[in-house]
């Protein structure tokens, strides 16, 4: 765990060294990191809305997956003026 989140804030800092910023899609995000993270990340998203087992995560990832993609793009999007379009 730690070696893999010492390369996340490698790979944020890199591109934030480029003027990029990064968004963090994770299993699950700490409330009480989130100070720490936004030191490195633009969002942080977590892929369930509340407590999920690993089996629910697995089970539904493509979902949770496209959601997630779904609430950074809208972040990302109102950050930069871009309207809001719907999809019929």
């Amino acid at each position: 765990v730690a070696q893999c989140r010492r390369a996340i804030v490698w790979i944020a800092r890199h591109a934030a060294a480029h003027g990029v910023p990064v968004t963090l899609v994770s299993g699950a995000v700490d409330a009480t990191a989130l100070a720490e993270l936004g030191a490195h990340f633009a969002g942080c998203f977590a892929l369930p809305n509340g407590p999920a087992t690993l089996a629910d995560c697995i089970g539904n990832a493509a979902f949770l997956l496209e959601a997630r993609a779904e609430q950074a793009a809208r972040v990302f999007a109102a950050g930069r003026g871009i309207p809001r379009r719907t999809v019929e």
